[in-house]
């Protein structure tokens, strides 16, 4: 139980043969350094002592006592002084080996100790809240080792409060096998040239990750994200999108947009402005679309990627967790504490104990 509860070096049971100092100490014989000569036996014939030594446990009560005190003595300072653990993978049950010694291979963790963990009795750790287990362990390790965590999505549950671990962490999640979903794009284009318009998004689409797919639509509705508006008339009111691509107005800017600093549109012959939650690009006093270099195309893909960024999903790999230098486990503080006390306890029922015998 203590071996459990403050994570000793299996070396410390080592030390449990100095249990015999106390049965050792017991059973010495008590020899009087006095001597008396017997008047009756002075005419005797000298002959060496015949000595019979017997066993006999008639301190028994005093011997457990003191091989107790020895036990806690041992086991409270091996707490206070053993950390034994180096670099350790906790792998939870289920995880695919493959992605799992990729991990390993990144996190430079090969040769480091894994242990499973889950809530059967044949992993290493019976525990599905490894992170406040760690927590409540964190002694058995030495303070320059290295922890790393592999499990599946949903099997590292989080409190509210985050477990305070002085340990560096790193923690790797995998992801769960499904296809990619597909990222639909209503666009609503007004242009005298469409097909130029078509093979742009065509080049989208293969610079992409294959998973954009664009759809022109013949009248704008609530599923409409990007206006096209290549021309010099005046857009219907009717028409809503969050983002849309104009030519500037030959009128000049509208006083109700705002012009914004997007460092991503540098280079392009194009500008930023906001009305609202609506985002405009607009062409620069040139009026020209910025369609004339691979460069620039490649260029303004990234900026429309960069812009659609909140819209896209990103899969959740891991992360690292904050170290916390103050962080004590305070199950072992109080175990530790408990120890001291039992300890004072059981020294002083031993002091009875021999101060009765001597009496």
């Amino acid at each position: 139980m203590m071996n459990w509860n403050l994570g000793l070096s299996p070396a410390w049971w080592l030390l449990l043969p100095l249990l015999i100092l106390p049965i050792w100490w017991l059973r010495q014989r008590r020899e009087s350094a006095q001597r008396k000569i017997l008047a009756t036996a002075k005419f005797l014939a000298v002959a060496n002592p015949q000595l019979v030594r017997v066993w006999r446990w008639r301190e028994w009560l005093l011997m457990l006592l003191r091989c107790l005190l020895l036990i806690i003595v041992l086991a409270y300072l091996a707490s206070l002084f053993v950390a034994w653990r180096g670099d350790t993978v906790l792998v939870a049950d289920g995880v695919d080996s493959a992605w799992l010694q990729q991990q390993l291979k990144e996190t430079g963790m090969q040769d480091a100790k894994q242990q499973r963990f889950c809530e059967r009795r044949d992993c290493d750790i019976q525990s599905t809240q490894i992170l406040y287990w760690l927590e409540q362990k964190q002694a058995w390790w030495k303070a320059d080792a290295r922890i790393l965590i592999a499990a599946k999505a949903g099997q590292l549950p989080l409190n509210a409060e985050l477990p305070q671990l002085r340990l560096s962490t790193e923690v790797r999640i995998q992801a769960e096998a499904r296809q990619a979903p597909t990222r639909t794009h209503h666009l609503m284009l007004r242009s005298d040239r469409p097909e130029l318009w078509q093979a742009l998004f065509r080049a989208f689409t293969v610079a992409g990750d294959g998973r954009d797919e664009y759809v022109w639509q013949q009248q704008t509705d609530a599923k409409t994200d990007l206006i096209i508006w290549d021309s010099n008339e005046v857009p219907p009111a009717n028409w809503h999108a969050p983002y849309w691509w104009m030519r500037r107005p030959a009128g000049g800017i509208p006083t109700n947009l705002v012009a914004q600093d997007n460092p991503i549109l540098v280079g392009l012959k194009l500008r930023q402005y906001q009305q609202g939650k609506v985002r405009y690009w607009l062409t620069d006093e040139t009026g020209r679309w910025p369609f004339t270099s691979v460069h620039e195309t490649r260029q303004w893909f990234s900026a429309w990627q960069h812009s659609k960024a909140p819209q896209m999903d990103f899969a959740f790999t891991g992360f690292t967790l904050p170290r916390a230098e103050s962080a004590v486990p305070g199950q072992q503080e109080n175990t530790r504490r408990f120890l001291l006390m039992f300890l004072l306890v059981v020294f002083g029922l031993e002091r009875m104990v021999s101060h009765v015998k001597r009496l």
